[in-house]
């Protein structure tokens, strides 16, 4: 073992340069794997590489380049997404084609191309770059699955790393148009410098302030509402404050990086170095208070869930524990042997092996993806593979073209492949119009719904109320502190032209369905007094009509998200 080391210390650069040579292998084998299951596969073997949220962004690409119009589908406008990302991806749409086929390309092409240059700005200012993409692979919610998050990354560095207020502004600008919610960056950073050096420079604002504000402005003049539809929605009936420890979810999503924070800690423990010791301080401390920023902002402002790819800021606080870690190492390597080294180095290289283990799974999971493609009949259920499956059955029942559809969690796969011969209305609003926006913030929905004229209603639950003739479908159920907005539909349950119920792999050791019903609208009935009276209640509880219709996802928590009372 102690020669082992020996070589690993004499040979350090040339491991690290080693290392990226191996990982940028991986990230095109990865790619390639996946690029070869887009182009000679069933969508039913791919779709749920994407995140279904990222099938919204396809299908509003799709219209402003094919249409000139900012709609998901026919007939509503919307501005239910991220500026750039969705700038990003209808340039690439105009120049080489929106077909579904070409769109879901171009954006798992346009994901690895940032994974890359991640990779790239990485290596060229901190002199390592293989961590990016292990971190990448190891939690790729942030990076692959299709979401404007995939930017963020690169966007991050070249802000912290500027050389000048200029280029800080033009980065900053950047992190703004990619989420908005990272211009937490910005402020984090200004408050951490002024706090330490009292030396303000805001002249970067200079830049960012008319970026917002034409942002702002453009939203105002073409939609009403200076900020997008989709965060609008989320926040209809909150009480400030009651949904506060959803952003306790930023905790948890560092469980990942738990063993390299224990490992760093102990580093720098037995080596008695001081926190500003880390190379990365100034990163680290920009990031804890933009994470705090995000848990404030949502905490109070959002009465919704928070999804995994809000969580960019412990994504981007574990790769700089990662880049710690090997920088640990590296001085190590250049220090005096002994058993106290031994031990660190041994720890240290433990914790990577570790994080390395769910990146390598993503890697071979792509490869086995491929040597597996022609078993479709083998393929689990998906609440993805069901949307496929309705569009197959609404084209083999030659449903009349322009008939209205709506439907509101798990929408995004379906509403992208039915395509713009049909029309659609999303019911959680998220990339609604913003009428239909307006009309829950008065709790007047339901009429918005009924000056419709609507064909078919599909809905997923775990869980409906009902009675033995009438289901009653509560739209939007995501929300958790939403007093005013849902409302209820009801239906006989004659009018199912189609059950897709299914068992999800997740909860098949609970042998619980997930159901999952097409209505024919003809068979809407007023909603009997059983079901308006436990809407009602359901609804004034805090994430009552969530608990009620999702009550799976409740039972499959982990310990601490049910001591903080996560909904997952």
């Amino acid at each position: 073992m102690y020669k082992l080391y020996e070589w690993f210390f004499i040979r350090e650069k040339q491991i690290n340069t080693a290392a990226d040579i191996f990982f940028v292998v991986l990230l095109f084998v990865t790619l390639f794997s996946g690029l070869w299951l887009l182009l000679n596969t069933e969508p039913a073997v791919w779709i749920d590489l994407f995140s279904d949220d990222a099938y919204y962004y396809f299908g509003i690409a799709r219209n402003i380049v094919e249409q000139g119009s900012s709609r998901f589908l026919p007939p509503f406008e919307t501005n239910g997404y991220q500026p750039l990302w969705l700038l990003i991806l209808t340039g690439v749409g105009y120049l080489f084609g929106t077909s579904a086929s070409n769109l879901v390309i171009q954006a798992y092409l346009i994901s690895f191309l940032f994974i890359f240059i991640f990779f790239t700005v990485s290596n060229k200012r901190y002199g390592i770059g293989f961590p990016a993409i292990i971190c990448s692979f190891a939690i790729p919610v942030i990076m692959l699955k299709g979401m404007e998050t995939t930017m963020l990354p690169a966007f991050f560095i070249l802000f912290m790393t500027a050389t000048s207020w200029k280029l800080r502004g033009v980065f900053g600008s950047l992190l703004f148009l990619t989420r908005l919610d990272a211009i937490s960056v910005v402020i984090a950073r200004d408050l951490y410098f002024y706090l330490r050096k009292r030396k303000p420079d805001f002249r970067h604002y200079v830049i960012i302030i008319p970026v917002l504000l034409i942002y702002a402005s453009i939203n105002y003049y073409y939609f009403g509402f200076p900020l997008p539809i989709s965060g609008l929605a989320k926040s209809v009936g909150k009480i400030i404050g009651e949904n506060f420890h959803v952003s306790f979810g930023y905790i948890l999503a560092l469980k990942q990086a738990a063993l390299l924070f224990i490992a760093i800690s102990l580093f720098l423990f037995f080596k008695k170095q001081p926190l500003s010791a880390l190379r990365f301080r100034d990163e680290f401390s920009v990031l804890l208070i933009a994470c705090c920023i995000c848990m404030v902002y949502y905490g109070t402002l959002s009465g919704w869930p928070l999804w995994n790819w809000y969580y960019w800021t412990p994504f981007l606080l574990t790769y700089y524990l990662l880049m710690e870690t090997v920088f640990a190492i590296k001085q190590i390597a250049e220090s005096k042997r002994g058993y106290l080294n031994d031990g660190l180095v041994t720890l240290l290289l433990l914790a990577l092996l570790i994080f390395l283990k769910p990146a390598l799974g993503l890697v071979k999971g792509m490869i086995g993806q491929v040597k597996n493609s022609s078993a479709i009949a083998s393929l689990d259920p998906s609440f993805g593979r069901k949307n496929l499956e309705l569009v197959a059955w609404i084209m083999q029942k030659k449903i009349p073209a322009h008939s209205l559809f709506a439907m509101g969690d798990r929408a995004g796969s379906f509403g992208f492949f039915l395509g713009n011969n049909f029309q659609f209305l999303h019911t959680e609003g998220l990339v609604g119009p913003p009428a239909y926006y307006k009309a829950m913030t008065d709790d007047t929905a339901l009429s918005f719904v009924n000056a419709l004229d609507i064909s078919y209603w599909v809905a997923e639950r775990e869980q409906f109320i009902e009675t033995p003739q009438i289901i009653g479908v509560v739209e939007p159920v995501q929300g958790l502190s939403s007093h005013r907005g849902p409302y209820v539909i009801c239906f006989a349950k004659t009018g199912i032209v189609l059950d897709q119920s299914y068992i999800a792999p997740q909860y098949r050791s609970l042998q619980e369905y997930e159901y999952r019903y097409v209505f024919d609208m003809r068979s809407r009935v007023n909603c009997p007094t059983e079901i308006t009276v436990k809407f009602a209640e359901l609804k004034q509880r805090y994430g009552g009509i969530r608990a009620f219709s999702l009550p799976l996802e409740y039972k499959m928590r982990d310990a601490f998200s049910r001591f903080v009372n996560l909904p997952w």
